[in-house]
Protein backbone atom coordinates (compact mmCIF):
# COMPACT_ATOMS: atom_id res chain seq x y z
CA UNK A 1 0.00 0.00 0.00
CA UNK A 2 1.47 3.24 -0.88
CA UNK A 3 1.06 6.58 0.35
CA UNK A 4 -0.40 8.13 -2.81
CA UNK A 5 -3.07 5.14 -3.07
CA UNK A 6 -4.15 6.00 0.93
CA UNK A 7 -4.40 9.32 0.30
CA UNK A 8 -6.58 8.48 -3.12
CA UNK A 9 -8.36 5.98 -0.77
CA UNK A 10 -9.22 9.02 1.47
CA UNK A 11 -9.33 7.40 5.19
CA UNK A 12 -8.08 8.94 8.34
CA UNK A 13 -8.28 7.25 11.44
CA UNK A 14 -9.20 9.18 14.62
CA UNK A 15 -10.05 8.78 18.20
CA UNK A 16 -7.65 6.15 19.52
CA UNK A 17 -8.34 3.75 16.43
CA UNK A 18 -12.21 3.50 17.26
CA UNK A 19 -13.49 5.84 14.70
CA UNK A 20 -12.84 6.91 10.74
CA UNK A 21 -14.07 8.98 8.61
CA UNK A 22 -13.52 7.88 4.56
CA UNK A 23 -13.47 10.65 1.76
CA UNK A 24 -12.51 9.44 -1.64
CA UNK A 25 -10.09 11.92 -3.15
CA UNK A 26 -9.53 10.07 -6.81
CA UNK A 27 -8.75 13.07 -8.97
CA UNK A 28 -8.76 11.27 -12.46
CA UNK A 29 -8.63 7.66 -11.21
CA UNK A 30 -11.48 5.21 -12.26
CA UNK A 31 -10.48 2.53 -9.49
CA UNK A 32 -8.66 1.82 -6.16
CA UNK A 33 -8.35 -1.51 -4.57
CA UNK A 34 -6.36 -1.02 -1.07
CA UNK A 35 -6.13 -2.76 2.48
CA UNK A 36 -4.91 0.01 4.87
CA UNK A 37 -3.56 -1.46 8.03
CA UNK A 38 -4.16 0.19 11.06
CA UNK A 39 -4.26 -0.08 14.55
CA UNK A 40 -7.70 -1.93 15.09
CA UNK A 41 -7.25 -4.07 11.71
CA UNK A 42 -6.90 -3.43 8.14
CA UNK A 43 -9.69 -1.29 6.58
CA UNK A 44 -9.91 -3.03 2.35
CA UNK A 45 -11.20 -0.28 0.25
CA UNK A 46 -12.53 -0.87 -3.61
CA UNK A 47 -13.49 1.93 -5.38
CA UNK A 48 -15.41 2.21 -9.20
CA UNK A 49 -15.93 5.59 -10.55
CA UNK A 50 -17.45 6.68 -13.94
CA UNK A 51 -19.04 9.77 -14.83
CA UNK A 52 -22.05 8.59 -13.58
CA UNK A 53 -21.70 6.24 -10.71
CA UNK A 54 -19.71 5.88 -7.46
CA UNK A 55 -19.07 2.29 -6.06
CA UNK A 56 -17.30 1.90 -3.06
CA UNK A 57 -16.80 -1.21 -1.02
CA UNK A 58 -15.63 -1.04 2.94
CA UNK A 59 -14.74 -3.63 4.83
CA UNK A 60 -13.91 -1.81 8.64
CA UNK A 61 -12.86 -3.28 11.39
CA UNK A 62 -15.35 -4.45 14.04
CA UNK A 63 -15.61 -2.53 16.97
CA UNK A 64 -15.11 0.58 15.20
CA UNK A 65 -17.43 3.18 13.84
CA UNK A 66 -17.11 6.00 10.99
CA UNK A 67 -18.68 8.48 8.78
CA UNK A 68 -18.41 7.38 5.01
CA UNK A 69 -18.40 10.35 1.85
CA UNK A 70 -19.15 9.72 -1.21
CA UNK A 71 -19.22 11.96 -4.46
CA UNK A 72 -22.79 13.72 -5.25
CA UNK A 73 -22.23 12.84 -8.65
CA UNK A 74 -22.75 16.56 -8.98
CA UNK A 75 -26.85 16.81 -9.03
CA UNK A 76 -29.05 17.48 -5.82
CA UNK A 77 -31.06 14.24 -6.54
CA UNK A 78 -28.36 12.20 -6.54
CA UNK A 79 -29.46 8.66 -5.27
CA UNK A 80 -27.16 7.15 -2.46
CA UNK A 81 -27.77 3.34 -1.06
CA UNK A 82 -25.99 1.44 1.56
CA UNK A 83 -25.93 -2.46 0.97
CA UNK A 84 -28.59 -1.81 -1.08
CA UNK A 85 -31.23 0.31 0.97
CA UNK A 86 -31.99 4.10 0.26
CA UNK A 87 -30.09 6.51 2.88
CA UNK A 88 -30.35 9.80 3.98
CA UNK A 89 -27.16 11.54 5.10
CA UNK A 90 -25.68 14.60 5.32
CA UNK A 91 -24.51 16.82 2.14
CA UNK A 92 -20.81 18.35 2.27
CA UNK A 93 -20.17 20.07 -0.55
CA UNK A 94 -19.51 17.90 -3.45
CA UNK A 95 -20.02 14.85 -0.89
CA UNK A 96 -23.05 13.24 0.82
CA UNK A 97 -22.13 11.71 3.97
CA UNK A 98 -23.43 9.48 6.23
CA UNK A 99 -22.53 8.72 9.80
CA UNK A 100 -22.15 6.74 12.57
CA UNK A 101 -21.43 3.67 9.86
CA UNK A 102 -20.06 -0.09 11.99
CA UNK A 103 -17.55 -1.29 11.27
CA UNK A 104 -17.92 -4.71 9.39
CA UNK A 105 -18.63 -4.57 5.44
CA UNK A 106 -20.53 -2.39 3.30
CA UNK A 107 -21.31 -1.23 -0.52
CA UNK A 108 -22.18 1.99 -1.25
CA UNK A 109 -23.54 3.32 -4.24
CA UNK A 110 -24.13 7.06 -5.33
CA UNK A 111 -25.68 7.50 -8.63
CA UNK A 112 -27.02 10.35 -10.76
Amino acid sequence: MTQGLSLYSGLTVLNRYTRWVLKPQLGNLTFVDARVPSTPGFFDISINATSYSFSLKLLAPLNTSGQVCVPAMGLPGSIVTVDGQTITGTASGDYFCVDDLLGGKMHMISRA
